[in-house]
C-alpha cells in the first residue's frame, strides 16, 4: 500500500467526473435523502446482515461526503487531505486482516445508499471486489401502481425465497420465470445449495460478459441466457463454449423497443435496380428445388380452431406459388422436446423458415433462433422483444369495431354479449374497438364481457343468464362439433343466426410473409420486429350473412373503406375507460399493450388463477399482467 494507490483511485475518480459532466450528469454521488424528500413518511424494515453487491452500492445517505467521490465511488480529494489519509488506511487495513465490520446500508428499490462506511465501499469498489458485509434497512417504495413499483414487489417474493440481492429486472414477470427456469417458484424457500449455485452462475456470466463486450452486467442478460441455453451451462461448460455462446446472443441484449412493420411493402415500389440483383443474387425456387417451411403447432388442427385456421393458411401456399413453396406441418409439439425434434427433423428436410403459431412456443422457437441463425424463425403473438424471432399477428381491432358496429344496430335491448379468450396483448384492443363501434351506433349499448378461458363457469351460461340481444362469440368455428355458435349472431326459436364473422387470412398473411422471404426483402432489423398487418393488406377481413339488413351493410362497408384507406381508426380521439379516466391512444404500442376497458364495457380482466393452465401459459408468455388470487 502507497500513496501511489490512492493517486491511481483519484484518478479513476476524476475520469469519470470528466465523463459525467462532458455527458450533463451529476458528476458526485447520489444522495438518498436529497431523492427522497418525503423519505420520513416512507416505512423502513430491518432486512438484517447480508453480504450486498458492490455494484448495486448507489450512493450515500446524507449528502455530508456526496462531493468526496465520483459517481463511480472514486476519491476526489487531494492526496495530501486527511480524507486521502483514512482512505489508505482503510486500504492497507483490507490487505492487512480484510474489512469485516458491516458498513450501514439502506437499500431502496433494489440499490443501495450508505449511511456509514463510505470510505470501506470505496476501497473495495478500487480493489474490484464484488460484495461487501451490510447491516441492510429497506425502505419502502410509495403504495403506487407503476411499473418500477410492480417489478420491485415480485423481487420482494424472490427475496423472501432467496435472500439475494444481485438480479433487477427491467421487465414484469422475470423473478416468476428464472424460478421457473430453475424449477422453483416464489411461494417457497429455495435450498442453500441452489442458491449457491444461482449466484456462482450469476458471478461467471458477469465476468464473461464483461470480458468479452467491456459492459456492465445486466440481469435481464443472464435470465436470456439461462433461457436459452439452460443455467447449468455457466457452471459445465468452458470459458470458450459459454463466450460463444454470448456472442449468439448479443442481438438480442439490450432490445428495448419494437419496429411495427404495418403494412407489407407493395413490390411496386423496389427499385429497378433491386430487382435485378434480386434476380442475380436472390434464391431461385421452383417445384424441381422449392422453398420448404416447417409449421411447428402446439396442439392438434382436428381440435383447435386457432391451429385450424392457420392450417388452412399452409395448405393453401402450395397453390399460391405453383408448387414452388412445400409445406410439413408438425402437430402436438407441446413439450420443449417434443419442439426440438421437429426443427430437427424440418432442418434435416432443409427447411429455410420455422413458423410456430402460438405465443407459448415463444422461448422454444428462440431458442432454436439463436443455434440455428442460418434459418429464419416466426412466432404468432404481438409484443415480444427479441430480434431472431419475427413475430406477426393482425390487427384484428378493426374488424371487431366494425362488427360492434353491427353489434349496436342489431341487438334489440341494448345487451350485447363479448366472448374473448385470453387477456393477451392486443385482445383488449379488440374487445375496446367492439365496444366503440357499438357505440357509435347505439349510445346506450352494454358490452357483456365473458372469458372462455376460465377454470370454472361456462360463457354459455353467462349468455342464458345475462339474456343479450346479439352474441359475439369465438371467431372461428370448432372442427369438428361445430353448434354453429361464433362470429355475431343471435339465438332464436329457430337456432342460431350468424350475421358476422371477423376472419383471419392465413393464406394471405402467409403468402406475403413468403413473398418477402423469397425476394430477398427480409432486411436485418436491429429491434425487434413485428408484422402487425391489418384489413389494408387483407389479411384481417369480414364476411357478412344474407341476414345482415342493405343499408347497415351499406355503413358498415363505407366505414370499412375509411379504415382501409387510413381515413379512419377506432381509437382516434379522446376516450373514457370503465373508471372514468381519459384516454388519449397515439401509438401502435399503446394500441398493443391496451390494459383498460372502455366505459360501456361490463365485466373486467380475470385473475391469473382463474384461468385454465394453456392460458395461464399464453398469459405468462405474450400477456397482460393481471393479478393473482
Amino acid at each position: 500500500m502507497s500513496n501511489l494507490d490512492y493517486t491511481k483511485a483519484r484518478k479513476l475518480g476524476e475520469r469519470e467526473y470528466q465523463r459525467d459532466v462532458a455527458a450533463g450528469k451529476w458528476p458526485y454521488l447520489p444522495a438518498l435523502d436529497e431523492m427522497l424528500r418525503n423519505r420520513n413518511e416512507l416505512k423502513e424494515e430491518p432486512v438484517g446482515q447480508l453480504e450486498i453487491p458492490l455494484a448495486l452500492v448507489n450512493g450515500t445517505l446524507t449528502k455530508g461526503r456526496q462531493q468526496s467521490f465520483a459517481s463511480n465511488y472514486m476519491p476526489l480529494l487531494s492526496d495530501n487531505t486527511e480524507f486521502a489519509m483514512k482512505w489508505l488506511n482503510v486500504l492497507a487495513y483490507q490487505e492487512r486482516e480484510g474489512i469485516s465490520d458491516p458498513v450501514k446500508a439502506y437499500e431502496f428499490m433494489g440499490r443501495f445508499y450508505i449511511a456509514e462506511g463510505n470510505k470501506r465501499v470505496s476501497v473495495l469498489k478500487f480493489l474490484g471486489q464484488p460484495e461487501i458485509l451490510a447491516d441492510v434497512i429497506r425502505i419502502m417504495p410509495p403504495d403506487i401502481d407503476t411499473k418500477d413499483v410492480r417489478i420491485y414487489r415480485e423481487f420482494l417474493k424472490f427475496f423472501k425465497c432467496t435472500n439475494f440481492y444481485g438480479l433487477n429486472f427491467s421487465e414484469e414477470g422475470s423473478y416468476e420465470k428464472l424460478a421457473e427456469i430453475f424449477g422453483m417458484s416464489l411461494a417457497e424457500r429455495w435450498p442453500e445449495e441452489l442458491i449457491l449455485n444461482l449466484k456462482s452462475e450469476l458471478y461467471n456470466f458477469s465476468r464473461l460478459l464483461t470480458e468479452k463486450y467491456n459492459t456492465l452486467y445486466f440481469a435481464d442478460e443472464f435470465l436470456l441466457y439461462a433461457e436459452v441455453f439452460k443455467p447449468e451451462s455457466l457452471i459445465h461448460d468452458s470459458d470458450e463454449k459459454i463466450k460463444a455462446n454470448i456472442s449468439l446472443l448479443r442481438k438480442e441484449f439490450n432490445i428495448k423497443t419494437i419496429t411495427f412493420s404495418e403494412n407489407p411493402e407493395p413490390e411496386a415500389k423496389k427499385s429497378f435496380l433491386t430487382g435485378i440483383l434480386t434476380g442475380i443474387i436472390g434464391k431461385k425456387y421452383s417445384p424441381e428445388a422449392p422453398l420448404k417451411i416447417a409449421f411447428i403447432y402446439d396442439g392438434d388442427p382436428e381440435k383447435s380452431r386457432w391451429i385450424n385456421g392457420h392450417e388452412q393458411g399452409r395448405l393453401s401456399l402450395r397453390e399460391n406459388f405453383s408448387g414452388t413453396v412445400e409445406t410439413r406441418a408438425f402437430k402436438n409439439c407441446d413439450t420443449s422436446e417434443k419442439f426440438d425434434e421437429a426443427v430437427n427433423s424440418g432442418l434435416k428436410d432443409g427447411a429455410e423458415l420455422f413458423i410456430t403459431t402460438s405465443p407459448v412456443q415463444i422461448e422454444d422457437a428462440l431458442r432454436a433462433a439463436v443455434r440455428n441463425p442460418s434459418v429464419k424463425f416466426l412466432n404468432c403473438s404481438v409484443h415480444m422483444l427479441y430480434n431472431s424471432v419475427r413475430t406477426y399477428c393482425g390487427r384484428m381491432y378493426e374488424a371487431k369495431f366494425l362488427q360492434g358496429m353491427l353489434a349496436g344496430i342489431l341487438t334489440r335491448n341494448d345487451k350485447i354479449a363479448y366472448v374473448s379468450n385470453y387477456p393477451l396483448c392486443g385482445t383488449v384492443a379488440s374487445i375496446n374497438a367492439f365496444a366503440i363501434g357499438a357505440s357509435m351506433t347505439n349510445p346506450n349499448a352494454e358490452i357483456l364481457l365473458s372469458w372462455s378461458s376460465l377454470k370454472s363457469g361456462d360463457w354459455h351460461e353467462d349468455i342464458k343468464i345475462n339474456n343479450p340481444g346479439i352474441i359475439a362469440g369465438p371467431d372461428l368455428p370448432l372442427p369438428k362439433n361445430d353448434d354453429g355458435q361464433f362470429g355475431l349472431y343471435n339465438l332464436s326459436e329457430t337456432g342460431v343466426n350468424i350475421f358476422m364473422k371477423c376472419v383471419y387470412k392465413w393464406g394471405r398473411y402467409y403468402s406475403l410473409i413468403i413473398d418477402k422471404f423469397i425476394n430477398d426483402d427480409w432486411n436485418e432489423n436491429d429491434n425487434a420486429l413485428n408484422y402487425w398487418w391489418g384489413m389494408s393488406s387483407g389479411v384481417v377481413d369480414v364476411e357478412f350473412s344474407d341476414k345482415v339488413p342493405a343499408n347497415s351493410l351499406k355503413l358498415i362497408n363505407a366505414m370499412k373503406g375509411a379504415i382501409i384507406s387510413g381515413a379512419f381508426n377506432p381509437f382516434n380521439g379522446e376516450l373514457i375507460s370503465q373508471d372514468g379516466s381519459k384516454k388519449i391512444v397515439s401509438s401502435t404500442e399503446e394500441i398493443v399493450q391496451m390494459d383498460w376497458l372502455n366505459e360501456n364495457v361490463r365485466g373486467k380482466f380475470p385473475a391469473y388463477d382463474d384461468l385454465t393452465l394453456n392460458a395461464q401459459r399464453a398469459v405468462k408468455a405474450n400477456g397482460l399482467m393481471i393479478k393473482r388470487n
